[in-house]
């Protein structure tokens, strides 16, 4: 629901919601943006930080390059800032430009990816998760799953225009074991 617009000068990017206040991309920053139009940086950066998500313990996770080849994941914690009111910044991961993802789960999960992942620092918020799975794995809704492939199941000789079963593979992340679920083609979406 859009509540009221904020107009400022100059650009930003990959603006989120959080516990305090928007907070977006600007170069070499992470800025909050007040409902006036002003901002204030949050955290300094090198370049433009992306991939922002807002996570439920009032904080933002995100990726900054390092080097031309490199990227970090850092994590700003917006309610505990120093006396000039920037954040706390710590290190979550490194690796790769690549070979890192953050995404936003539900009630302000996030989740940090990347292949054989380790953690750079060992203390996080509940609502921060690192998991050694490949950078694009998605997570279910209560993230008690990670997606890593969805695939029509199409029979031999089926036309494209018939409806096919959808196979889904995961890992559960309790266990660490596979999971293989598939989705009936027989359900109709246009009824």
């Amino acid at each position: 629901m859009l509540v009221s617009r904020i107009e400022l000068p100059g650009q930003l990017t990959s603006a989120v919601p959080t516990t305090e206040g928007v907070v977006a991309a600007d170069r070499g920053a992470l800025v909050r943006v007040y409902e006036d139009g002003s901002r204030r940086v949050a955290a300094a950066a090198e370049g433009v930080p992306f991939a922002l998500a807002a996570d439920a313990d009032g904080g933002v996770v995100y990726l900054e390059r390092a080097g031309t080849d490199r990227v970090v994941v850092r994590r700003a914690a917006l309610s505990s800032t120093d006396p000039r009111g920037l954040a706390r910044v710590t290190n979550v991961a490194a690796g790769g430009l690549t070979s890192l993802g953050v995404t936003a789960g539900r009630g302000g999960r996030v989740f940090v990816t990347g292949e054989g992942l380790r953690p750079v620092h060992g203390v996080l918020p509940r609502s921060v998760s690192v998991v050694g799975r490949p950078v694009d794995t998605r997570f279910s809704t209560q993230a008690g799953l990670a997606v890593t492939s969805v695939t029509a199941v199409r029979e031999p000789g089926a036309s494209l225009a018939d409806a096919a079963p959808v196979r889904i593979e995961a890992i559960a992340l309790a266990t660490g074991r596979p999971v293989t679920l598939t989705w009936p083609a027989s359900v109709c979406c246009c009824c």
